[in-house]
Protein backbone atom coordinates (compact mmCIF):
# COMPACT_ATOMS: atom_id res chain seq x y z
CA UNK A 1 0.00 0.00 0.00
CA UNK A 2 0.95 3.57 -1.07
CA UNK A 3 0.52 7.33 0.26
CA UNK A 4 0.79 9.48 -2.90
CA UNK A 5 0.90 12.81 -2.90
CA UNK A 6 -2.47 15.00 -4.09
CA UNK A 7 -0.89 16.18 -7.13
CA UNK A 8 0.37 13.16 -8.35
CA UNK A 9 -2.56 11.28 -7.65
CA UNK A 10 -5.13 13.96 -9.41
CA UNK A 11 -2.23 13.59 -12.49
CA UNK A 12 -3.09 9.96 -12.51
CA UNK A 13 -6.65 10.21 -12.36
CA UNK A 14 -6.84 12.83 -14.44
CA UNK A 15 -4.84 11.35 -17.19
CA UNK A 16 -6.62 8.15 -16.69
CA UNK A 17 -9.93 9.39 -17.59
CA UNK A 18 -8.39 11.11 -20.60
CA UNK A 19 -8.00 8.05 -21.75
CA UNK A 20 -11.55 7.17 -22.08
CA UNK A 21 -12.98 9.06 -24.92
CA UNK A 22 -9.83 8.44 -26.18
CA UNK A 23 -10.30 4.64 -26.31
CA UNK A 24 -13.91 5.36 -27.64
CA UNK A 25 -12.40 7.37 -30.75
CA UNK A 26 -9.83 5.06 -31.62
CA UNK A 27 -12.28 1.78 -30.98
CA UNK A 28 -12.07 1.86 -35.18
CA UNK A 29 -8.21 1.81 -35.36
CA UNK A 30 -8.93 -1.99 -33.41
CA UNK A 31 -6.72 -0.60 -29.93
CA UNK A 32 -9.73 1.35 -28.45
CA UNK A 33 -10.62 -1.80 -26.29
CA UNK A 34 -6.54 -1.73 -25.09
CA UNK A 35 -6.62 1.69 -24.41
CA UNK A 36 -10.23 1.37 -21.80
CA UNK A 37 -9.14 -2.15 -20.39
CA UNK A 38 -5.80 -0.76 -19.27
CA UNK A 39 -7.37 2.65 -18.21
CA UNK A 40 -9.89 0.55 -16.22
CA UNK A 41 -7.33 -1.48 -14.41
CA UNK A 42 -4.98 1.48 -13.92
CA UNK A 43 -7.82 3.26 -12.12
CA UNK A 44 -9.06 0.20 -9.88
CA UNK A 45 -5.47 -0.53 -8.85
CA UNK A 46 -4.52 3.38 -7.72
CA UNK A 47 -7.54 3.03 -6.12
CA UNK A 48 -6.79 -0.39 -4.05
CA UNK A 49 -3.15 0.46 -3.44
CA UNK A 50 -3.27 4.22 -2.10
CA UNK A 51 -3.82 4.39 1.71
CA UNK A 52 -3.40 8.42 2.31
CA UNK A 53 -3.29 10.96 0.10
CA UNK A 54 -0.38 13.65 1.20
CA UNK A 55 -1.34 17.17 1.02
CA UNK A 56 0.80 20.70 1.72
CA UNK A 57 -0.74 22.52 4.69
CA UNK A 58 0.25 26.19 4.83
CA UNK A 59 0.86 27.18 8.25
CA UNK A 60 1.87 30.57 9.30
CA UNK A 61 3.86 30.51 12.72
CA UNK A 62 4.06 34.40 14.58
CA UNK A 63 6.79 34.98 16.70
CA UNK A 64 6.24 35.82 20.24
CA UNK A 65 9.08 38.72 19.85
CA UNK A 66 9.14 41.80 17.75
CA UNK A 67 11.39 44.50 17.08
CA UNK A 68 9.96 47.68 18.19
CA UNK A 69 11.48 51.14 16.40
CA UNK A 70 8.46 53.05 18.18
CA UNK A 71 6.69 52.51 20.64
CA UNK A 72 4.50 55.33 22.50
CA UNK A 73 1.78 53.96 24.00
CA UNK A 74 0.62 56.97 26.46
CA UNK A 75 -2.41 59.01 25.31
CA UNK A 76 -3.10 62.47 26.94
CA UNK A 77 -5.54 63.71 23.47
CA UNK A 78 -6.63 62.98 20.30
CA UNK A 79 -6.12 63.96 16.64
CA UNK A 80 -9.70 64.17 15.01
CA UNK A 81 -9.05 62.95 11.22
CA UNK A 82 -11.72 63.69 8.72
CA UNK A 83 -12.00 64.06 5.06
CA UNK A 84 -13.84 66.75 2.54
CA UNK A 85 -13.06 65.96 -0.86
CA UNK A 86 -10.10 64.27 0.02
CA UNK A 87 -8.54 62.26 2.54
CA UNK A 88 -6.92 64.16 5.47
CA UNK A 89 -3.66 62.22 6.40
CA UNK A 90 -2.32 62.80 10.31
CA UNK A 91 0.57 60.04 11.88
CA UNK A 92 4.36 60.50 13.05
CA UNK A 93 6.31 62.41 10.46
CA UNK A 94 10.48 61.52 10.28
CA UNK A 95 11.34 65.07 9.66
CA UNK A 96 14.96 64.49 8.66
CA UNK A 97 17.77 61.42 8.08
CA UNK A 98 19.02 62.06 11.75
CA UNK A 99 15.45 60.58 13.01
CA UNK A 100 15.54 57.56 15.18
CA UNK A 101 13.53 56.23 12.57
CA UNK A 102 15.40 56.54 9.66
CA UNK A 103 16.67 53.79 7.97
CA UNK A 104 14.40 51.11 10.03
CA UNK A 105 12.77 48.48 8.07
CA UNK A 106 9.21 47.59 9.95
CA UNK A 107 6.40 45.38 8.34
CA UNK A 108 3.59 46.23 10.78
CA UNK A 109 1.94 49.53 12.61
CA UNK A 110 -0.48 49.62 15.58
CA UNK A 111 -2.56 52.71 16.21
CA UNK A 112 -4.54 53.94 19.06
CA UNK A 113 -7.96 54.75 17.05
CA UNK A 114 -11.59 54.94 17.92
CA UNK A 115 -14.62 56.70 15.96
CA UNK A 116 -16.79 59.31 16.93
CA UNK A 117 -20.42 59.35 15.55
CA UNK A 118 -21.27 56.76 12.85
CA UNK A 119 -18.39 57.17 10.19
CA UNK A 120 -18.71 54.64 7.57
CA UNK A 121 -16.01 54.84 5.00
CA UNK A 122 -12.62 52.85 4.67
CA UNK A 123 -9.37 54.36 6.55
CA UNK A 124 -6.03 53.73 4.77
CA UNK A 125 -3.15 52.78 7.09
CA UNK A 126 0.46 53.03 5.64
CA UNK A 127 3.42 55.05 4.81
CA UNK A 128 2.70 58.88 3.54
CA UNK A 129 5.09 61.20 1.52
CA UNK A 130 5.33 64.66 3.09
CA UNK A 131 7.03 65.87 0.10
CA UNK A 132 4.04 65.24 -1.96
CA UNK A 133 1.55 68.03 -1.47
CA UNK A 134 -1.18 66.48 -3.31
CA UNK A 135 -4.42 64.13 -3.00
CA UNK A 136 -2.42 61.25 -2.98
CA UNK A 137 0.52 60.59 -0.78
CA UNK A 138 0.54 57.20 -0.30
CA UNK A 139 3.40 55.47 -0.66
CA UNK A 140 2.55 52.22 0.36
CA UNK A 141 -0.53 50.43 2.13
CA UNK A 142 -0.11 48.43 5.32
CA UNK A 143 -3.54 47.56 5.56
CA UNK A 144 -7.42 49.04 5.63
CA UNK A 145 -10.11 50.12 8.60
CA UNK A 146 -13.84 50.12 8.11
CA UNK A 147 -14.27 53.30 10.15
CA UNK A 148 -17.62 51.97 11.36
CA UNK A 149 -16.23 48.87 13.04
CA UNK A 150 -14.20 50.98 15.50
CA UNK A 151 -15.35 51.52 19.52
CA UNK A 152 -15.85 54.46 20.33
CA UNK A 153 -13.17 53.73 22.89
CA UNK A 154 -9.69 53.84 22.04
CA UNK A 155 -8.08 50.34 21.08
CA UNK A 156 -4.89 49.27 19.44
CA UNK A 157 -5.40 48.09 15.95
CA UNK A 158 -2.86 46.25 13.93
CA UNK A 159 -1.92 46.39 10.39
CA UNK A 160 0.86 44.18 8.81
CA UNK A 161 2.10 43.85 5.46
CA UNK A 162 2.26 40.27 3.86
CA UNK A 163 4.28 37.78 5.24
CA UNK A 164 7.67 38.26 3.86
CA UNK A 165 7.22 41.92 2.82
CA UNK A 166 8.82 44.81 4.60
CA UNK A 167 9.25 48.67 4.54
CA UNK A 168 12.45 50.61 5.34
CA UNK A 169 11.63 53.91 6.73
CA UNK A 170 12.82 57.19 4.73
CA UNK A 171 12.77 60.92 5.45
CA UNK A 172 9.86 62.73 4.55
CA UNK A 173 7.77 59.56 5.21
CA UNK A 174 4.65 59.84 7.43
CA UNK A 175 3.71 56.84 9.14
CA UNK A 176 -0.19 56.92 9.97
CA UNK A 177 -4.06 57.09 8.53
CA UNK A 178 -5.92 58.56 5.84
CA UNK A 179 -9.65 58.93 5.83
CA UNK A 180 -12.19 60.10 3.79
CA UNK A 181 -15.81 61.34 5.22
CA UNK A 182 -17.71 65.14 4.23
CA UNK A 183 -18.77 65.08 7.86
CA UNK A 184 -17.29 66.93 10.95
CA UNK A 185 -19.11 64.56 13.23
CA UNK A 186 -18.60 61.31 12.07
CA UNK A 187 -15.09 61.06 12.56
CA UNK A 188 -12.07 58.57 13.45
CA UNK A 189 -9.69 59.83 16.19
CA UNK A 190 -5.98 58.76 16.58
CA UNK A 191 -4.62 59.12 20.51
CA UNK A 192 -1.70 61.45 20.51
CA UNK A 193 1.02 62.49 23.80
CA UNK A 194 1.11 66.36 24.30
CA UNK A 195 4.47 66.28 25.06
CA UNK A 196 7.97 65.17 22.88
CA UNK A 197 8.72 61.39 24.01
CA UNK A 198 10.34 60.32 20.70
CA UNK A 199 13.72 62.01 19.69
CA UNK A 200 12.57 65.80 19.41
CA UNK A 201 11.66 67.52 16.26
CA UNK A 202 13.39 65.20 13.92
CA UNK A 203 10.13 62.86 14.33
CA UNK A 204 6.75 64.67 15.29
CA UNK A 205 2.89 64.40 14.45
CA UNK A 206 1.85 65.56 11.78
CA UNK A 207 -0.85 66.51 9.73
CA UNK A 208 -1.92 67.09 5.85
CA UNK A 209 -5.14 69.23 4.84
CA UNK A 210 -7.65 67.32 3.24
CA UNK A 211 -8.72 70.73 0.79
CA UNK A 212 -5.42 72.38 0.59
CA UNK A 213 -2.90 69.49 0.14
CA UNK A 214 -0.68 71.71 2.82
CA UNK A 215 0.91 69.83 5.77
CA UNK A 216 1.25 71.07 9.78
CA UNK A 217 3.45 69.86 11.80
CA UNK A 218 3.33 69.92 15.41
CA UNK A 219 6.99 69.91 17.28
CA UNK A 220 5.35 68.54 20.70
CA UNK A 221 3.01 66.16 20.23
CA UNK A 222 3.77 62.42 19.13
CA UNK A 223 0.88 60.02 17.31
CA UNK A 224 0.53 56.76 20.28
CA UNK A 225 1.33 54.51 17.62
CA UNK A 226 3.98 51.48 17.30
CA UNK A 227 6.28 50.31 14.44
CA UNK A 228 8.02 46.94 14.59
CA UNK A 229 9.27 44.30 12.80
CA UNK A 230 8.06 41.11 13.15
CA UNK A 231 11.11 38.75 14.10
CA UNK A 232 9.98 35.42 14.28
CA UNK A 233 7.22 35.40 11.32
CA UNK A 234 7.24 33.03 8.42
CA UNK A 235 5.82 30.53 6.47
CA UNK A 236 6.00 26.48 7.94
CA UNK A 237 4.88 23.81 4.99
CA UNK A 238 3.87 20.79 6.68
CA UNK A 239 2.44 17.73 4.68
CA UNK A 240 -1.11 16.45 6.02
CA UNK A 241 -2.18 12.85 5.33
CA UNK A 242 -5.99 12.40 3.99
CA UNK A 243 -7.07 8.30 4.85
CA UNK A 244 -8.20 7.35 1.46
CA UNK A 245 -11.24 5.31 3.01
CA UNK A 246 -13.25 2.43 1.92
CA UNK A 247 -15.75 4.66 0.38
CA UNK A 248 -13.64 6.56 -2.56
CA UNK A 249 -11.92 3.32 -2.90
CA UNK A 250 -15.00 1.53 -3.66
CA UNK A 251 -16.43 4.20 -6.22
CA UNK A 252 -12.96 4.14 -7.90
CA UNK A 253 -13.00 0.52 -8.14
CA UNK A 254 -16.68 0.46 -9.72
CA UNK A 255 -15.44 3.38 -12.32
CA UNK A 256 -12.40 1.03 -13.21
CA UNK A 257 -14.57 -2.17 -13.11
CA UNK A 258 -16.84 -0.32 -15.54
CA UNK A 259 -13.67 1.08 -17.51
CA UNK A 260 -12.25 -2.39 -18.14
CA UNK A 261 -16.41 -3.60 -18.83
CA UNK A 262 -16.48 -0.45 -21.49
CA UNK A 263 -13.33 -1.57 -23.28
CA UNK A 264 -14.22 -5.86 -23.15
CA UNK A 265 -17.70 -4.79 -24.46
CA UNK A 266 -16.18 -3.00 -27.53
CA UNK A 267 -13.53 -6.11 -28.02
CA UNK A 268 -16.75 -8.36 -28.42
CA UNK A 269 -18.44 -5.99 -30.55
CA UNK A 270 -15.35 -5.65 -33.13
CA UNK A 271 -14.33 -9.50 -32.87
Amino acid sequence: MFDIPFELFALFMGLALVFVPIGLVTRKQGIGYMIMFTTGLFIAVMAITTDNIIMDTFQTAIGESVLYHYNIEQSTGVSSISGLTNPQVRGEYVFSTSSQLYGDTIDCIDIYLRKSGTPTELAVIGIFDHAQADSDPLILSFGSQPAGLLQTYSEWKTYCLPVGQTYTIGDQDVIGISYKEVSTVNIIQMSTVSVDVFDGSTTEHSSQSSSTFAWSNFATVDSTMRMYLRSNEGIIVSDSAYPFTEMPKTLFVILGGFVIFAGAMLLVKDS
